[in-house]
Formats: C-alpha cells, sequence, structure tokens
C-alpha cells in the first residue's frame, strides 16, 4: 500500500533543519531503532532498523533500496542561515536567527546565554551556523509493505521530530497525517539498478544510514 505521510504545522510554522536528498527511510530508521533496542541486543536492533523496515523493497544486484521519497516542504520563506548555542550543560541551549551579524531573535525560551560570551567549565559556550526553513508541512510518500501497515502506523506515530537538530527544538511538529495515495515517488537511485532515471545525478547512499554508507553514482527517478 502506498501512503502520504505528513508532519503539519497548522498553528505556528516549525523550523527545521533537512537533508533534501534524504528519503523518508532514513527518519523512520532511527525511531525503529529506538524501539528495536527495548526488545534485542544493540547489534540486532541496528540491524533490523536498517534492513528490516517495514517498507517495500526494490532488489537488485545483491543490495536493495526502499520505496520511500524525498521530502516536498511546504513553506514560504526561502533557506537561511541560523545560529544556535550550546553550552556543556546541553539541556539548556539557545538559538538565534543570524539576521547580517546580528542575533536578535531568540527562537526557544530557555538559559540565557550571551552571544560570543566563550566561558569556561560547564558554561563554555559553542556556536554553531546551520542553514534551516520555517515550514507548515513536510510530507513523504512510500510503499509499505502489505501485511506491516499497521506496524508502519505505529512506528510513524513514534515520531515526535524530523532533520537534524531536534534536541535543540528543530522540526518540531503539531500534528502527523497518514493518507493513501498514488502519489509517485520520487527518489535517488543507482543508475545499475535497472530503471531509468533522469540527467540529475548524486553521489549517495541508497539506504540508512545514509550517512555512514558508501556513496554510489544514482539519479533521480520516479517510481
Amino acid at each position: 500500500m502506498r501512503f502520504e505521510v505528513s508532519f503539519v504545522n497548522k498553528q505556528k510554522a516549525g523550523l527545521v533543519v533537512l537533508n533534501t536528498n534524504t528519503p523518508f527511510d532514513g527518519i523512520l530508521s532511527y525511531f525503529a531503532y529506538l524501539r528495536n533496542k527495548e526488545k534485542y541486543s544493540e547489534q540486532e536492533a541496528v540491524r533490523l532498523s536498517q534492513e528490516e523496515l517495514p517498507l517495500k523493497k526494490y532488489i537488485f544486484e545483491g543490495d536493495f533500496f526502499y520505496f520511500a521519497g524525498m521530502p516536498d516542504i511546504f513553506t514560504t520563506t526561502p533557506v537561511k542561515d541560523y545560529m544556535f548555542g550550546f553550552t556543556n550543560k546541553i539541556s539548556n541551549p539557545q538559538t538565534y536567527e543570524k539576521m547580517g551579524s546580528d542575533f536578535v531573535k531568540k527562537l526557544f525560551s530557555v538559559k540565557k546565554l550571551e552571544q560570543g560570551s566563550g566561558g569556561t567549565g560547564p558554561y563554555k559556550c559553542w556556536l554553531v551556523t546551520v542553514k534551516a526553513t520555517y515550514f507548515n508541512k513536510i510530507s513523504y510518500v512510500v510503499e509499505v509493505e502489505n501485511e506491516r501497515v499497521d506496524e508502519f502506523i505505529s512506528l510513524v506515530k513514534n515520531i515526535n521530530a524530523i532533520g537534524k537538530y531536534t534536541r535543540f527544538g528543530f522540526g518540531r511538529f503539531e500534528e502527523c497525517e497518514i493518507v493513501e495515495t498514488d502519489k509517485p515517488i520520487r527518489r535517488y537511485i543507482p543508475v545499475n539498478a535497472g530503471i531509468k532515471t533522469e540527467k540529475q545525478f548524486i553521489m549517495s547512499a541508497t539506504r540508512p544510514p545514509y550517512w555512514g554508507r558508501e556513496t554510489v553514482l544514482c539519479g533521480m527517478a520516479e517510481i
């Protein structure tokens, strides 16, 4: 069965740091790992979260990728540079919007942290710049194994934030919507997978963890 999974902010747009080339299995894998490690050994939890997600697989030449699409981001604001600071006490981060050289918009109500203060010991400060955008909705299209639909829905419902730096408040959303769809799945796939690709190529891993696997030449495809 094919579904569109949407993370929605109806009241107030959220701020997200997201790799737009990473398909939904990259997100689902992490939350599958969190669930699996409660039941299995660390090694088995990792294996299951990477190789046995409840998504349809396309198998080729001893490898595979999941039928999972890249994000479709609904936003009215461009991607911008944002800077956030944190201390050794990670529970007290503070984030500012970068407007030129001034950091004037406080995004989260947390412990005061002066920009450029540096400091030592437990309150030593680091400032990190990231590219982020506000979003009203982010949607993914996926193909789920028919006999594992309930498992998939339960797993998606455990997702509480998407993208990077979620522990600092990025990627939060108000609602998650899961609806059946006939929309195509757009993602980068290996050029040797036997599926026609567009003339739009990148070097990418083909399945989770996308940050930790060997990259191969991939082209954009609709499946």
